[in-house]
């Protein structure tokens, strides 16, 4: 399931939020590529979900995800 594949980065990035400014920046570097794969699998998700049901949703999985991810890694990553 989807929410269970997040909950471990997730946990993963409030960890590395505890430790020092050089070791966020190399974590969460390393992270990227986890986020990644996670963001193309809720755009699939948000893609079956809207041809399925043919609803449009307000606020989308990916979106959400980008909408997190993005402000907690900016400041190291810049």
């Amino acid at each position: 399931m989807f929410v269970g594949r997040v909950a471990r980065p997730v946990a993963i990035v409030f960890r590395t939020l505890c430790e020092n400014r050089t070791r966020q920046r190399r974590k969460l570097h390393k992270q990227m590529s986890d986020w990644s794969i996670l963001q193309a699998e809720a755009i699939g998700l948000d893609q079956k979900v809207e041809r399925d049901n043919q609803v449009f949703l307000v606020f989308l999985v990916s979106c959400f995800l980008f909408l997190v991810v993005c402000p907690v890694v900016e400041p190291f990553l810049l």
